[in-house]
């Protein structure tokens, strides 16, 4: 099973190809804070975390989500002035995406 780390690094990667730029050091870090805790993290009525199914069927389907995240970024940034282009992409794909194991969005 990949390491929290070894998935960080390849979210990083899946959301720069989708992007089709490298992502900067604010980037990486905004998605090492929304993301990090929640790769080993099981959600209510899931049986499964990120990390288990990694390397699965399942976990192909969520690098792709990440791609998608980066080609959203990359539109944000094109089209928009928004001053967070990452977290309006992370926020518009996990919305639209029927995927047990996307994050909450935050309360409050």
């Amino acid at each position: 099973m990949a390491t929290q780390d070894e998935i960080i690094e390849e979210i990083y990667k899946a959301v720069s190809t989708g992007a089709g730029v490298a992502l900067t050091e604010e980037e990486k870090s905004d998605l090492h804070n929304w993301y990090y805790n929640w790769i080993a993290k099981k959600k209510t009525d899931v049986s499964t975390s990120p990390q288990e199914i990694w390397d699965t069927k399942d976990g192909e389907k969520l690098k792709k989500r990440f791609e998608k995240i980066g080609r959203e970024m990359a539109y944000q940034k094109k089209n928009e002035k928004k001053t967070s282009h990452l977290l309006v992409a992370v926020q518009t794909v996990e919305r639209l995406s029927d995927c047990p194991h996307c994050p909450d969005p935050p309360t409050g």
